[in-house]
């Protein structure tokens, strides 16, 4: 599996965990699709929700992303996390890479511990 582990706990739910910020406001209403596509799963078994919100969310969601808005160069904060039954996780340069094409936004994502070139 790829990407970031949230837990090595075999008994948790969700596996791997995604962070990325993105400049542009579109991605909220792509992401869905576009959560379909990475994952490889139904729209039902996703769910796209601000941070804040709890009631109306899908808590049997597969694959669950939280947006909220940030201060600054940049605008949203996204938040993705795939549980174990995701059987497709991209990495996040691939998921960053893929909403990229999507969206023609740039996207941004941690590096590891050090910058290119550092």
């Amino acid at each position: 599996m790829q990407g970031n582990f949230a837990s090595g706990d075999e008994g948790a739910g969700v596996v791997v965990t995604y962070g990325l910020l993105t400049i542009d406001g579109k991605v909220i209403e792509a992401m869905p699709r576009i959560l379909v596509e990475a994952f490889d799963v139904r729209l039902s078994e996703t769910d796209m929700s601000s941070s804040f919100e709890l009631e109306f969310r899908n808590w049997d969601a597969w694959v669950t992303c939280e947006y909220e808005a940030v201060d600054g160069d940049l605008a949203w904060s996204l938040l993705i996390y795939a549980t174990r039954e995701v059987k497709q996780q991209p990495s996040e340069e691939e998921l960053a890479t893929l909403l990229l094409r999507c969206l023609q936004t740039p996207m941004f994502f941690a590096w590891g511990e050090y910058l290119p070139g550092s």
